[in-house]
Order: C-alpha cells, then sequence, then structure tokens
C-alpha cells in the first residue's frame, strides 16, 4: 500500500469513528463533499490521490491528530478483518461485505411472507 493510499484508508476509518458524514468532513476541510469522496476512494492504482504536505495538514487539524497517525499501517479490523459477512457492514470499521449472491436473494424472498393488500 502506498503512502497515499494509506491516508485514503486513515482518513475514511477516522470518519467513521467519530460518525462524520462526508459533507461534515468536507466542511472541516474547506472540501467539496465530492472531493472527500474521492479522497476515501483512493485506495487502488485506478483512483490514486496524491495528497499534498497543505492536504496533511488540513485533514490532521480537521481529526485532531498527528500527522503520524495517518501515514500509520492500517491494520485489518480486529471484529471482521475487514471481511464482514456478504450482505453485511461491520459495525466497528464500517467495511461492507460483497452484496449477497442472486442466488441468496431469491432464496431470502421466497421465505418471506407477501405484504400488502391481498386481492
Amino acid at each position: 500500500m502506498t503512502p497515499n493510499q494509506t491516508v485514503a484508508v486513515n482518513m475514511l476509518r477516522l470518519r467513521k469513528v467519530r460518525g462524520w458524514t462526508q459533507k461534515e468532513l468536507a466542511a472541516k476541510l474547506g472540501w467539496s463533499a465530492q472531493l472527500v469522496c474521492a479522497a476515501e476512494r483512493s485506495t487502488t492504482a485506478k483512483r490514486n490521490r496524491h495528497f499534498t504536505v497543505d492536504d496533511l495538514v488540513l485533514i490532521t487539524e480537521a481529526f485532531g491528530v498527528a500527522p503520524a497517525d495517518l501515514l500509520a499501517p492500517v491494520l485489518p479490523c480486529a471484529t471482521c478483518q475487514d471481511s464482514p459477512p456478504a450482505g453485511f457492514a461491520c459495525q466497528e470499521c464500517g467495511a461492507a461485505g460483497d452484496p449477497p449472491s442472486p442466488a441468496s436473494r431469491a432464496a431470502g424472498s421466497a421465505s418471506e411472507p407477501r405484504r400488502g393488500n391481498p386481492r
């Protein structure tokens, strides 16, 4: 993982721990919500945001953390190991599991009672 990717992952985790929306973090940084979204998605080679020193200063001030906290290696979540079950999100880190497969959705809908007005 590159330093930019590490900053993106830590920024996302810090925001989720504080319970902030992307819009709330954007207001604290003076960024748009779209820029916060793009920055947090900078975890792949295709979407790699290059954070400047000025960005790092803004982010650390917004979260009240040291710059080293943004650059600290990302450890897997102790609760879900960054892999929650399909269709669920981890309450601890906010990671989302893969969407349920079409087969599991079909099986689940067959067992659910019908709702609405009977005809």
